[in-house]
């Protein structure tokens, strides 16, 4: 073959090896520009069936509700500790509730009893266990706080502080009420009933239970005194009359503790001195 001829066969050589590239080439970009929008796609719609399970989950979320309706209370024979705190839950939800876990004063229950209050049946639920409550169910949940059988993982609450409870849901949700103490106020006055009798008055009526949602239904006074026989005394009543009077110029400790409906309590001290 000429040289000429030779040109020309490089020449058609180049001109089909171009045309080759510029095919390859061009597959290669829709196979990219495929791939990409493949993979936008299934992003895309990842990306909405994640945003619309997180939508119905704050919907489901904002939609539930529990409430602590009532508190109910023993004291043991010395009215220093609860022998069990007792409690009713109710749901207020359209679907079902589960409950994680529940706490008083932020120490969880390790256990507790509770009472299908539609057909009163008893079960028991542990720590790490969920409760499943039915669209406005209630339930009465038991405590016992009592030597040996205690509900709480540390030390249980006392009756003269506030009662905070959480039940915490697998929604997320952490539904609080707090029930608080009455406030214990006493008054000591001397009356003077008649120029040679008087008595001692003690006034408990400007005690008050603050927030409203209990009322005071014990007032209990003990009187101490060292310097004389026969006390300590006690008394009850929202106003008592000592009778015969403290002693004049004495010095008296005065303790009233006031209970409410919901059985805390509320302790105030005062030092009274005797005499008309």
């Amino acid at each position: 073959m000429t040289d000429g001829g030779n040109r020309d066969a490089m020449r058609r050589f180049r001109r089909s090896e171009r045309g080759l590239s510029e095919i390859v080439g061009t597959l290669m970009l829709v196979v990219i520009v495929v791939t990409a929008a493949t993979l936008l796609a299934a992003f895309v719609a990842t990306y909405q069936q994640q945003l619309q399970t997180e939508q119905a989950f704050t919907h489901d979320q904002s939609l539930e509700s529990l409430k602590v309706l009532g508190l109910i209370t023993a004291l043991n024979k010395s009215r220093t500790a609860f022998e069990n705190i007792n409690f009713t839950l109710a749901s207020e939800y359209i679907n079902p509730s589960t409950v994680l876990g529940v706490s008083i004063d932020n120490v969880p229950l390790k256990s507790f009893w509770w009472e299908n209050l539609a057909n009163h049946t008893w079960q028991e639920t542990t720590l790490g266990a969920s409760l499943s409550l039915a669209p406005e169910q209630e339930i009465f949940v038991s405590t016992n706080t009592s030597l040996g059988n205690d509900s709480f993982l540390s030390t249980p609450p006392l009756p003269n502080e506030y009662l905070k409870f959480d039940v915490y849901t697998v929604l997320q949700n952490d539904f609080s009420r707090v029930f608080l103490p009455p406030v214990a106020l006493s008054v000591v006055t001397n009356l003077t009933l008649s120029p040679s009798n008087w008595a001692t008055l003690l006034d408990g009526s400007e005690s008050f239970q603050p927030g409203g949602n209990a009322s005071i239904v014990d007032w209990n006074w003990s009187v101490v005194s060292f310097a004389l026989p026969g006390v300590p005394a006690y008394f009850v009543g929202e106003e008592a009359e000592v009778s015969p009077a403290f002693a004049t110029g004495v010095h008296y400790w005065v303790n009233l503790t006031v209970t409410n409906s919901d059985g805390l309590l509320g302790t105030a001290r005062l030092v009274a001195t005797g005499g008309p």
